[in-house]
């Protein structure tokens, strides 16, 4: 899964783009493209969603009509030392 990935990896911050609500016939014509698994993932819990990939959710802002960004933090951000 690639929120997992992306918090496993992040330091300190994630800054995840995506769509966040119906919004007319562009969403439509996506759910069309998407075919039958978009309706179920627009209609899940962003924040459950990345809790369960181990992401907090700093903020949230909604950009557009059908977009939204979320600000995140991993459950448990990588350590580096100082050689690296």
């Amino acid at each position: 899964d690639i929120l997992k990935q992306m918090a496993r990896i992040a330091r300190k911050y994630i800054i995840i783009f995506d769509y966040c609500c119906d919004s007319g016939w562009l969403i439509r014509f996506i759910e069309w493209l998407e075919g039958p698994n978009y309706p179920q993932f627009i209609g899940e819990s962003r924040e459950k969603e990345f809790n369960e990939a181990g992401l907090k959710i700093n903020k949230y802002l909604r950009v557009s009509a059908f977009g939204g960004a979320w600000l995140c933090t991993p459950a448990n951000p990588v350590t580096l030392s100082e050689n690296e």
